[in-house]
């Protein structure tokens, strides 16, 4: 395929309102993803099934994590089995790419046959560079971990699943570090039971479903206002997603957390690699 047909896959529509966008230069993309990705971005609605999941698996492993997570939520068995086999590879210090890739072609082929799932967030990952993505998520791991080593990293869904290796990588230096990947969906559902999933990185990692009802890092009953640990959990999370822009998602956490924990959560303890909410666009830290 020539260059010209290459990014015409990227061209935005003509419009009066997107004149600027218009006038970049297509090398914008930095990451150019196969054709078959390029085709669903164009004529799918950015819909991956199995078969996109599969031509991403050679040179863009991490984005097939992100989509084989998403894609499991039809089944949180499955989902749960999937993010546990992952952490016990990633702790390993010898892990290499080809074990990646095994595991997630095995969780591939457990797929249904038509199963799809949204790879929106692709686009900016493309645009920003894969390897630029990478080496931002690398950057704000270490940074957090640096600033408090004691703090309880929760993962909002699903994007940071990506540099999910970056952050077993630093936390895995802590004994029985815990991290939490929460879903919202689940948190802000009354008749929802469960919030997410516990990882503990002990000897033998485990990812076990986080109950709403119980504490964030043990077994034992949540008891909201009247911790008798005077909410050392709670109050040392963070609360770690890719990007804010209109505060939507920090607005349904601290809504839960004052709603569950009568806790009043600081904005600024949710953290990204992205924030748009001063109209940028460069990747950066929120301070």
């Amino acid at each position: 395929m020539d260059m010209a047909r290459l990014f015409n896959f990227f061209k935005q529509p003509q419009s009066q309102t997107t004149t600027h966008q218009n006038k970049q230069p297509q090398s914008f993309y930095r990451s150019i993803y196969p054709e078959s990705v390029r085709y669903a971005f164009q004529y799918k609605g950015a819909q991956m099934g199995k078969a996109e999941m599969k031509a991403l698996l050679e040179r863009y492993t991490h984005e097939v994590v992100y989509l084989v997570t998403k894609a499991l939520a039809f089944d949180r068995e499955y989902q749960r089995q999937f993010l546990e086999t992952l952490t016990r590879l990633y702790v390993q210090a010898d892990w290499q790419k080809s074990d990646l890739q095994a595991v997630l072609c095995h969780y591939i082929d457990l797929l249904p046959a038509d199963m799809t799932v949204a790879g929106t967030k692709l686009a900016q990952i493309s645009r920003s560079g894969s390897g630029e993505w990478q080496r931002a998520w690398r950057e704000l791991v270490q940074q957090l971990f640096d600033e408090n080593p004691q703090a309880l990293p929760c993962l909002i869904a699903h994007t940071p699943i990506f540099a999910y290796h970056e952050f077993i990588a630093v936390y895995k230096h802590r004994r029985n570090a815990k991290l939490i990947f929460l879903m919202p969906d689940w948190m802000m559902d009354d008749n929802e039971t469960q919030m997410g999933y516990e990882i503990t990185l002990s000897d033998i990692p485990t990812v076990n479903l986080q109950v709403k009802d119980e504490c964030l890092v043990g077994s034992w009953m949540c008891l909201g206002v009247d911790c008798k640990l005077k909410k050392r959990f709670c109050t040392e999370a963070i609360f770690i997603d890719d990007t804010i822009n209109t505060s939507a998602t920090a607005g349904k956490l601290r809504s839960f957390w004052l709603t569950k924990y009568g806790l009043n959560m600081p904005v600024e303890r949710v953290r990204v690699i992205t924030d748009l909410r001063g109209n940028l666009s460069a990747i950066k830290h929120q301070a």
